[in-house]
């Protein structure tokens, strides 16, 4: 009941600074996103207990670069920074062989992937508005929360055993049903414009209940791997950053390109 208490006492303290930030937009949120994405580079360098910090001053850099740069000149900029990053990986190498390029690879991975994942938030609020960051974060919050609560209560067959052995195949379902009957419930009371048919409000249930899930399952293979619960204490009954975003960073992509092509 206490640990309850204290995720929900953290949800109504972060839910309205989020949103808030999100709603000016901007600076503001550029920073934001960054210190997040910094905070979930700490975490995976201190779970593997690896000390390149130099991954964190490169992913600030990138979103700073993404902001201020057009697309072409931020592809080129980028390339840069990452022959510039391999070459320091061989440095470090050639100094100290237990940096493995196992350590290195995965290192990489999380720092591609947390860039992505940033920048898409990103685009969502910048390009599509703020209705869709709010329908972004609700729908992925909603798949979760449906999938932890029928989960508990139903849940009998393991989803990932190894991976997640609390994730079940019950908890799942119902939390992409959830999600599903929620949207349904939404579109009919026109609380939006977003004019998805029945076959739209499908097909992104399916989209964003199977990314989500992936995205949890990417962190969960992480936490396993250190013998950790959470990726850290920060935020009081939710763990770590990392713990927070793990189900938004890989759903925003595809979140971002569903109604860009629908749309």
């Amino acid at each position: 009941m206490k640990e309850l208490l204290k995720r929900v006492l953290t949800a109504l303290i972060l839910i309205p600074i989020v949103f808030g930030i999100f709603y000016i937009s901007g600076i503001p949120l550029l920073l934001f996103i960054m210190l997040f994405l910094a905070g979930g580079m700490l975490e995976y360098l201190n779970l593997y207990r690896l000390q390149n910090y130099i991954s964190i001053i490169l992913l600030i850099i990138l979103m700073l670069a993404f902001y201020y740069l057009n697309l072409e000149n931020f592809i080129y900029f980028s390339t840069l920074l990452l022959f510039l990053y391999t070459t320091f990986y061989l440095a470090r190498w050639q100094r100290e062989y237990s940096y493995s390029f196992e350590k290195f690879a995965g290192e990489l991975f999380v720092f591609l992937y947390l860039l992505i994942g940033g920048i898409f938030i990103f685009l969502i609020r910048q390009n599509l508005g703020f209705k869709y960051i709010i329908l972004f974060f609700v729908s992925v919050w909603t798949y979760d929360t449906g999938a932890f609560l029928f989960g508990k209560m139903l849940g009998r067959h393991k989803l990932a055993y190894k991976i997640s052995p609390n994730k079940t195949i019950e908890g799942a379902i119902f939390g992409f049903l959830t999600l599903f009957i929620g949207m349904l419930i939404y579109s009919f009371l026109r609380w939006n414009d977003f004019q998805l048919t029945f076959l739209d409000i499908l097909l992104f249930s399916i989209l964003v209940s199977f990314t989500a899930t992936l995205g949890d399952l990417v962190e969960s293979v992480w936490k396993r791997e250190q013998g950790k619960k959470d990726s850290s204490h920060l935020f009081p009954g939710h763990g770590g950053v990392l713990d927070r975003i793990d189900s938004l960073i890989l759903t925003a992509p595809f979140f971002y390109l569903f109604f860009k092509l629908l749309f």
